[in-house]
């Protein structure tokens, strides 16, 4: 509720512009498996500004290459977390601003609300014919949902998302095999270029942005750029920005990912492939 709450006054520009990011990114990396050996799915999801854990999901629901993702969204998170906090610290300050991050305070709901983590669990499973990606969907509308509708669910301890980051690392670090390495690094020069041009989109986007709201130009670059939550967050608190609308920003750019992606992939997928194998024969 905090995050719609924040965005309520630029929540249609914002979704538009992502939106039109997430396909400009979708078009090039498309345009880039056809001149290089990477299945349209992989290299989609390998270019798309979404979160690590998140896409890698993903992929793995889409029977894409897990491993390549993993390696192209990590080339694509690098070159962010180096280009961008580094561009808005020297280009986008605003002394004029001071800031400071605020998070809103989560109350801690009862224990029994475990059973319907479990029980999200269960319906994405029997889903999962029906509703792609549904193990990352499915959960996070249904706790986004229960969350706005007021009811408060119960906070697992930090410890315990600490274990769960280390187990996604042990997966996606199992999943790379030496024929990925290999195979990426023939291939890293064209996702950094896509990486290179997605930071250049964003800011192009996010003056875009800037001109049609009331945001200053670091929190609308910020807000617009695909790097990770804190980051952005952290980087709009030193720049002047507003670092709550950057942060309850960045959260929505991250649900159309996860929501959007999946069935715009399933719906373009299909017809691409058979354009690309009527263009083959």
């Amino acid at each position: 509720m905090h995050t719609f709450h924040n965005v309520q006054p630029y929540l249609l520009n914002y979704t538009l512009l992502t939106l039109l990011l997430i396909g400009i990114c979708m078009v090039n990396a498309y345009l880039v498996s056809k001149w290089v050996k990477v299945d349209m799915t992989t290299s989609m999801l390998g270019s798309i500004p979404g979160g690590l854990s998140a896409v890698t999901a993903l992929s793995e629901s889409m029977k894409a290459n897990t491993g390549l993702v993993t390696i192209f969204q990590t080339i694509r998170l690098i070159s962010i977390l180096f280009i961008i906090p580094f561009a808005a610290t020297h280009f986008f300050l605003d002394s004029s601003v001071q800031t400071a991050i605020q998070l809103p305070q989560t109350e801690q709901g009862a224990w029994w609300t475990i059973v319907l983590y479990v029980t999200m669990y269960i319906l994405a499973r029997l889903t999962d014919k029906f509703i792609p990606s549904s193990l990352v969907i499915v959960p996070m509308l249904l706790t986004a949902v229960l969350q706005v509708s007021g009811m408060q669910l119960y906070q697992f301890p930090h410890l315990f998302f600490v274990l769960a980051q280390l187990t996604i690392g042990v997966y996606l670090g199992h999943s790379i095999s030496i024929r990925d390495l290999k195979k990426a690094g023939r291939l890293c020069l064209y996702y950094t270029g896509l990486s290179l041009l997605l930071i250049l989109l964003s800011f192009g986007l996010g003056y875009l942005f800037s001109l049609t709201t009331s945001l200053n130009m670091a929190t609308s670059i910020l807000s617009m750029a695909p790097g990770g939550l804190v980051e952005m967050a952290l980087t709009a608190q030193t720049t002047g920005g507003d670092p709550s609308i950057v942060s309850s920003l960045q959260t929505i750019r991250l649900l159309l990912v996860v929501l959007v992606v999946p069935l715009l992939l399933q719906w373009t997928l299909p017809k691409l492939e058979k354009h690309h194998r009527k263009e083959e024969s």
